[in-house]
């Protein structure tokens, strides 16, 4: 049902009226940063801050392009609810812009992403915070979802300090191969992506991008960051190596844990189906009984609750679900 959701929304370019935010203050034009494609934006609504992504328009016909990311994005990230996961409060859609445009509105984040966050907090809680991002990667995959671009980057922290994922523009549903396939990042990127492009991301390609994304908070360093340039990754991947194999010094080595070696070596075992699934790594996290004084993480705040309120007088035009229906039927 997902899927065909997804691909009413990408094709189509509609979304719920419930999903629909109205009231969000901001300025597109001021980013906070600019990532890949997008523009993060911060505003404000009923009084509390959000954070809007906008994809970068840089002409009209990138408008089509845009509404179709996005559309894809929040009818997958839409259906998601879980403390680790970051929570998608609704679409803003800009009133008078040249060009139609869809916003996704999430939660303000004033600790950012995971890698700067570790930068600014020296003497964070690794490990707690690589235990929930496999929290919510199992999540994910027990509801059929692969991430595709799982990195520090796109992990959030909020105030009470646990780990969020995010970015799910490139996510993709469990089987479903009827839309083109990115491999996100190519540093995290499996071998079996990189080597054979006619492969598509899995959930055993998340894994090795989980051990990629543990590499990079213990160690402090991106993984291959030996590898400057992608022939470079291209020919380490042909050769078998992964990231503490291709380290040029073990400089970097001392600050993983044995344990830890151990089990970044099964996420990046060559036969990806040698490599623990995200329930093996979270039982391992779990039997480690590392002391958690962080608050308990929730799913819901201020602003889901003024936006759930703000859902409760949605009116469904049944007509315009059904013209929808007959033409993806035919």
């Amino acid at each position: 049902i997902l899927s065909v959701v997804r691909m009413i929304a990408k094709n189509f370019r509609v979304f719920p009226a419930g999903c629909k935010l109205n009231g969000v203050q901001c300025d597109l034009s001021n980013p906070f940063t600019e990532g890949g494609y997008a523009n993060i934006i911060k505003g404000e609504y009923r009084g509390h801050s959000i954070c809007v992504k906008a994809v970068r328009l840089y002409k009209a016909e990138d408008s089509t392009a845009s509404l179709q990311v996005k559309a894809k994005e929040y009818a997958l990230w839409a259906h998601l609810s879980h403390p680790n996961i970051l929570t998608f409060y609704g679409v803003y859609v800009p009133p008078n812009s040249s060009y139609p445009r869809i916003c996704l509105v999430s939660r303000w984040m004033n600790n950012g992403d995971l890698k700067s966050y570790l930068r600014k907090v020296s003497n964070s809680p690794r490990t707690l915070l690589l235990f929930d991002v496999i929290t919510g990667l199992k999540y994910l995959h027990e509801n059929g979802i692969i991430h595709a671009d799982l990195k520090a980057t796109n992990v959030l922290i909020p105030d009470i300090g646990h780990a969020v994922i995010c970015d799910f523009g490139i996510s993709r549903i469990k089987f479903s191969t009827t839309n083109p396939i990115s491999t996100g990042t190519h540093n995290w990127t499996s071998p079996e992506l990189i080597l054979q492009h006619e492969n598509i991301p899995s959930e055993k390609s998340d894994i090795w991008s989980f051990g990629c994304l543990c590499y990079e908070v213990l160690a402090g360093k991106e993984p291959f960051y030996c590898c400057l340039a992608y022939p470079q990754l291209f020919l380490a991947m042909m050769n078998g190596k992964n990231p503490l194999d291709a380290s040029s010094s073990d400089t970097c080595h001392h600050l993983i844990p044995p344990c830890m070696q151990t089990l970044l070596r099964e996420c990046w075992h060559s036969k990806p189906s040698d490599r623990p699934t995200s329930r093996d790594i979270y039982e391992q996290f779990r039997q480690l009984g590392i002391p958690d004084n962080r608050l308990p993480a929730v799913n819901d705040d201020a602003v889901l609750r003024e936006v759930r309120k703000a859902r409760t007088h949605v009116e469904i035009d049944y007509d315009e679900v059904q013209r929808i229906l007959e033409r993806v039927s035919n």
